[in-house]
C-alpha cells in the first residue's frame, strides 16, 4: 500500500469532470498516472504506551512513547504529540 499526500491533489485534478468520471480505458490510465505521480506520506508507527510511576510525587503514572521517549502525565490522545505514532 502507498499512502499519498492528499494536500498535493491539485484543485483541478479533484474537480476535473473526465477524471472523476472518467470510463474509458485511455481516462482511467491518465488517473492512474497521475496518482501514481502524487507523493506519498511516511506510514505511522503503531505501538502501546509505556508506564511508569513518576519519580515526582504525587504525580502518579507517566506515560512514554516507546519510539521517541516522549513523556506525558495522562493518556488524552491515541497518538504521540512528539513522533506521530498512533498508540493505544
Amino acid at each position: 500500500m502507498r499512502l499519498i499526500d492528499a494536500d498535493a491533489i491539485p484543485y483541478t485534478m479533484l474537480y476535473k469532470e473526465n477524471w472523476l468520471a472518467g470510463t474509458g480505458c485511455e481516462e482511467q490510465g491518465a488517473w492512474k498516472s497521475d496518482i501514481d505521480a502524487m507523493p506519498t506520506i511516511e506510514e505511522r508507527k503503531k505501538g502501546e504506551w509505556m508506564e511508569r510511576n513518576s519519580k515526582v510525587k504525587g504525580l502518579g503514572d507517566v506515560y512514554i512513547c516507546p519510539f521517541c521517549r516522549y513523556e506525558v502525565d495522562c493518556v488524552k490522545e491515541n497518538f504521540c504529540p512528539n513522533c506521530g505514532a498512533v498508540l493505544k
